[in-house]
């Protein structure tokens, strides 16, 4: 596919600037119709008070959720940018963002991230290769690379991104968008000054050019399915949703809704339960929650000191239905709750509610669980009685 360097877009806006000298071989028709696109545009910069975007000067279109950033990028240089700016809004907004990118600009769709964010994040360039190398991984691209060479190096499949294909992918499409190499020198010259910044704040009338840019199709982040991404991470262990947040670069609300997702996903079962210590929900495979219970970091999480001779159980086996309630001695917690799963046929409780019996008390001492698997109950139950024991102690 044939592309447009950055010359072709820096000659673009020195037209718009200087004039339009036709070659002779260019038809009257023809020259009549670029001369009038040429006026319209000029015009509406000349009429603001804008100057002309140059290869020393941005100009940026600000539109509220939205900014149009006009400059002669040139397709790599600007594919570059796109993927950066999608990079950023998605750490901080989630998927519901987006760009387009054009030779002649690029516009970023974010409720509260723009250009200005993009020198924030790589500084001068010193690292833009590694932080371009991360960009990549949430942008669509890099999948399509994937597609294209997988079959050369085995794999027919889904490939691991662990795997040498992968690298293969991002390294050659770092080397496709840095072969102009002038990547680098882009943030050296925004961080010195010698790309200067114009903005116009929430302009009503939008420019020809950024009318162009935002008529072409939006860019969103593409990732794999994050449950595979969170299971690695979760795998022998357990940790909170900022944690993971901070882990994958993820918004909290994006990572809190899939792990409520994989509460209920037979193959990759998540749980939650009480840090004692923290005070903080964190979150396990289900199918690791055994061992997380006799772990040195976790253990006091599921330990009891007898506070309370018995708990009630009360449980829901599905949303809305009514609460079967059951009283188990703390001393003999295993054959309790051996005795509520005999007694209940589903592979999973909609919600346990567990209280201490008999406690007077101002305040609500229970604890709820949701979505647990009946091989975990046991483990639920220690962790409620654990802390609700601490908190009583600390009340």
């Amino acid at each position: 596919m044939p592309t447009r360097s950055r010359v072709v877009a820096e000659r673009f806006y020195e037209i718009l600037s200087k004039g339009f000298s036709p070659p002779a071989t260019l038809g009257r028709d023809s020259v009549s119709l670029i001369e009038g696109s040429i006026r319209e545009m000029r015009s509406w910069f000349n009429g603001k008070g804008v100057p002309i975007p140059s290869r020393d000067l941005i100009v940026i279109e600000d539109l509220g959720d939205e900014e149009v950033i006009l400059y002669p990028f040139g397709d790599k240089l600007g594919e570059a940018i796109g993927y950066l700016l999608l990079y950023i809004a998605s750490k901080k907004e989630g998927m519901d963002v987006g760009v387009m990118v054009t030779p002649f600009g690029v516009s970023i769709k974010a409720k509260a991230v723009g250009f200005r964010d993009l020198p924030k994040e790589v500084g001068s360039g010193d690292y833009v290769d590694e932080i371009v190398a991360e960009a990549l991984r949430r942008s669509p691209k890099l999948s399509i690379k994937i597609k294209e060479i997988q079959h050369s190096f085995g794999y027919l499949g889904k490939v691991p991104e662990e795997s040498m294909v992968y690298r293969e992918a991002i390294r050659q499409i770092l080397e496709d968008l840095e072969s102009d190499g002038i990547l680098r020198s882009f943030f050296q010259d925004i961080s010195s000054g010698r790309i200067r910044i114009f903005r116009i704040s929430r302009s009503r009338e939008l420019s020809p050019i950024s009318k162009k840019i935002l008529s072409m199709p939006l860019i969103r982040p593409w990732l794999r399915d994050i449950t595979y991404l969170i299971v690695k991470l979760l795998k022998g262990f357990a940790m909170t949703v900022t944690e993971i947040a901070e882990a994958l670069e993820l918004p909290e609300k994006v990572i809190e809704n899939k792990l409520k997702e994989m509460r209920k996903n037979k193959q990759h079962r998540v749980v939650q339960f009480k840090d004692v210590d923290t005070d903080e929900w964190r979150w396990a495979l289900a199918e690791d929650l055994e061992e997380i219970s006799r772990s040195p970091e976790f253990g006091s999480c599921f330990i009891h000191k007898g506070l309370y001779d018995h708990v009630e159980c009360s449980l829901r086996y599905e949303y809305g239905s009514a609460q079967v309630k059951f009283v188990i001695k703390t001393s003999d917690l295993e054959e309790g709750v051996k005795r509520i799963l005999d007694n209940i046929s589903i592979e999973e409780i909609y919600e346990a509610k567990i209280s201490p019996v008999n406690v007077m008390s101002y305040r609500d001492t229970s604890i709820a669980y949701y979505n647990i698997p009946k091989e975990a109950l046991l483990y639920i139950i220690k962790n409620a009685i654990s802390y609700i024991e601490k908190t009583s102690t600390e009340y």
